[in-house]
């Protein structure tokens, strides 16, 4: 076995760190770079960049604290994100609600007014070869009064119009909205286009920030912003941004979405709040999001997302004392991560393990590669033989690695353990089985030595959650407030194949030993504010010992 490699698998995160390859379906996640584009003593947030075709990057974002002693400042970078430096004198950047018109020129489109009217007066700032900006005015009438504040890029479809989105308290409202503007002479002049959301449901806001993309298809896509802490929807249009259709949650997350389509026909976007995930479709048609979580410290979540080559996003980011999570610290940084996204011809991701054939998803430790990488959401630590870690090792009784997990429970000097977070399955998966191959190592404690969970998208803003756990003499599920242990002979170094099954339509779930047809139990799943995705190991007190995971793998019932 190679150790050297598994140095890397677990460790204390303190920004984007540059770990293994990730596995998702249908493709995976290779980081390349990671850069520091600004340190400051004050806080940096709101970080939106846009990339022109001469590879010229412009940032642009706050410094200081948020609305106190906040003020605007930039960053351009001339060589697609190699180097950064502070724009030259008189260089206006133009780094949101940005568009390129078809000679060339790097312009942005935009509006702030606070007031409910009919009529508003967009500034549309045009930059020469020296970044020297020239301000000219353009008038849009909208059907009805409204607040106005545009927001992120300008969309330019395949037709050649450019649309920009804008979102506005109507008069008399409480709750925003967002509306669209078009110009079909290349920005020269701009009309207002369509209403594309209202406030739904129980929205703590109403629909406001908000980024367009176009689809292969020549959908255009809108993913916005209902509650900054908890969701973001989408909607479509298919006729060049005129109507759209019902709404659909995208993510459990809602500042400020960014998305693109690369170039290999996969859809990305990314928001957060609190920390910061990217959202994968491999599939290109917002229908089969994946996360996986970028950063989880403090930060605005109001992060850019950008092609820098065929299929390399560089994703923009702050991490700063901003929104939920807020930690003082001595500097604030504005980051830039590069990654290649990979797409794999087929429904799913190769491994190399001959076992995971009749799974849509599968991870083991074939070949010492750990599928996990960065996986850990919480405190944990490495290869210290008193604290919390996991590592991949051979074993007599199984021909392919083993993942060991050691958990410590709660210790005196503070909450300890190790724990995987898994991407989460794609959007409008409402039904799922779980496999896992594992065995129990710890003959002394009597609490639980491992758990599983996983929270299902059900309908609009009512997630599910099933939760497992596993100890010598029992399994743990949790039902409703309750814990409820069922006797089960677990034994001590046996490997069990458990089986849960996942309905989030009917709102439950069941546990099954492999092989047999009659569950171990049946149990409604539970209501929680969680984002979808699953999780593995160890997450409280309650547990504690030592097991080894042979493999996970999970396969959707409903596509």
């Amino acid at each position: 076995m190679k150790k050297s490699i598994f140095s890397a698998i677990f460790f204390a995160a303190a920004s984007i760190a540059l770990a293994a390859e990730i596995n998702l379906n249908g493709g995976k996640i290779i980081p390349l770079d990671l850069k520091m584009i600004e340190s400051f003593t004050e806080d940096l947030n709101f970080c939106f960049a846009t990339r022109y075709s001469d590879n010229s990057i412009h940032l642009t974002h706050s410094k200081g604290m948020h609305i106190i002693t906040e003020r605007s400042c930039a960053e351009v970078s001339f060589d697609n994100g190699k180097s950064w430096q502070k724009p030259p004198k008189d260089f206006t950047a133009a780094g949101m609600t940005a568009y390129e018109t078809r000679d060339g020129k790097k312009c942005r489109v935009t509006v702030w007014e606070r007031k409910a009217l009919k009529n508003h007066k967009l500034s549309v700032i045009e930059l020469d070869e020296n970044g020297k900006a020239t301000i000219r005015y353009a008038e849009i009438e909208l059907p009805y009064a409204t607040s106005a504040h545009a927001h992120r890029d300008v969309l330019r479809t395949k037709t050649g119009r450019l649309i920009g989105t804008a979102y506005g308290m109507k008069e008399g409202a409480s709750k925003s909205h967002i509306f669209s503007y078009y110009s079909d002479d290349d920005g020269q002049t701009w009309h207002f286009l369509s209403t594309i959301a209202e406030p739904e449901f129980n929205d703590v806001e109403g629909a406001n920030e908000s980024t367009l993309v176009e689809l292969a298809d020549g959908t255009i896509l809108v993913i916005y912003r209902v509650d900054g802490n908890k969701a973001c929807r989408q909607k479509r249009s298919s006729d060049d941004g005129l109507t759209w259709s019902k709404s659909e949650l995208a993510a459990n997350f809602g500042a400020s979405p960014h998305a693109i389509l690369l170039e290999n026909g996969t859809l990305a976007f990314v928001t957060g709040r609190p920390g910061l995930y990217l959202y994968l479709d491999f599939t290109g048609t917002g229908k089969n999001y994946q996360r996986y979580c970028l950063w989880k410290g403090s930060t605005s979540s109001y992060a850019s997302i950008l092609e820098v080559a065929p299929n390399e996003i560089m994703v923009i980011y702050d991490e700063s004392n901003f929104g939920a999570g807020r930690t003082d610290g001595l500097f604030a940084r504005i980051m830039a991560a590069t990654y290649k996204i990979e797409k794999i011809s087929g429904a799913k991701v190769k491994t190399g393990d001959p076992r995971e054939e009749g799974f849509d998803l599968f991870y083991s430790f074939y070949e010492s590669k750990n599928p996990f990488a960065k996986g850990a959401a919480n405190g944990y630590s490495t290869y210290k033989s008193n604290s919390a870690h996991a590592y991949i090792h051979e074993i007599p009784e199984r021909q392919y690695p083993v993942m060991r997990f050691h958990s410590c429970g709660t210790p005196k000097d503070g909450r300890e353990w190790v724990r995987c977070d898994i991407p989460s399955i794609p959007i409008g998966v409402k039904k799922a089985e779980y496999e896992l191959e594992l065995r129990l190592m710890d003959n002394v404690t009597p609490k639980m030595q491992f758990t599983f969970s996983v929270v299902m998208a059900a309908e609009e803003g009512k997630n599910l959650w099933a939760y497992v756990g596993f100890g010598k003499n029992f399994i743990q599920y949790i039902q409703g407030d309750k814990r409820v242990n069922i006797p089960f002979d677990f034994g001590i170094a046996q490997f069990k194949n458990i089986i849960i099954k996942c309905d989030a339509e009917k709102g439950v779930f069941e546990i099954y030993e492999k092989g047999k047809s009659t569950p171990l139990a049946t149990s409604p799943m539970t209501p929680t504010k969680n984002a979808p995705g699953m999780s593995i190991g160890d997450g409280s007190g309650q547990v504690y010992g030592i097991i080894d995971l042979s493999y996970l793998g999970v396969k959707y019932l409903d596509n």
